[in-house]
């Protein structure tokens, strides 16, 4: 499912880039006075941020599915879909994760890394508590996270091997094989 939102998210923004460069044109030419953005644009950049929000979706999926396999208790790939009942909660998280590392990482890139680090489990907390908000899945990943970056910070780069070899089968396939991937990471983490 990942795989097919990655390509056609890929393919949506493909007009996105092309108006990109004519303005980069028109800059290098000195005309500031922009085109504007045909529908196509407008319209491939929309469904690709609603394609992208369901993306997180199905990531909060795979969460769920690796908090079970990790436990040995059962799981099919139907639980894939368990995080749409929580789908506001997965947007505002990924929202408000995403927003206030930005802000933290313009003052210097340290800030945004440590704030990413201390939300990185909201997901993981969600999963295992669905009924809690979303402001409090991060508040709870912050306190497990206490003492406990460092260590995924080692993780993490245990993994840059994998990681990579992803990075190179995305971008030779055009974001079209980062599945393999996924299921021994999020159980692994």
């Amino acid at each position: 499912m990942l795989s097919v939102l990655n390509f056609v998210i890929y393919l949506l923004q493909e007009p996105c880039y092309e108006w990109q460069q004519v303005c980069m044109q028109y800059v290098q030419a000195g005309n500031y006075l922009l085109p504007e953005p045909s529908r196509n644009v407008k319209q491939g950049v929309l469904i690709a941020f609603v394609l992208s929000l369901l993306g997180k979706v199905v990531t909060a999926g795979w969460v769920s599915v690796g908090l079970r396999g990790s436990r040995g208790e059962e799981y099919s790939w139907h639980d894939l879909w368990c995080q749409f009942a929580c789908f506001w909660k997965v947007f505002v998280i990924s929202i408000l994760t995403s927003l206030l590392c930005s802000l933290a990482s313009l003052l210097l890139v340290f800030p945004g890394v440590v704030l990413f680090y201390k939300w990185r489990l909201s997901l993981y907390v969600l999963a295992e508590h669905p009924d809690y908000g979303p402001i409090r899945c991060m508040k709870q990943s912050r306190l497990l996270m206490e003492g406990e970056k460092k260590n995924l910070f080692r993780l993490d780069v245990s993994c840059w091997l994998l990681y990579g070899l992803a990075a190179i089968v995305w971008y030779v396939t055009s974001g079209i094989l980062p599945l393999w991937r996924m299921p021994s990471i999020t159980i692994l983490y």
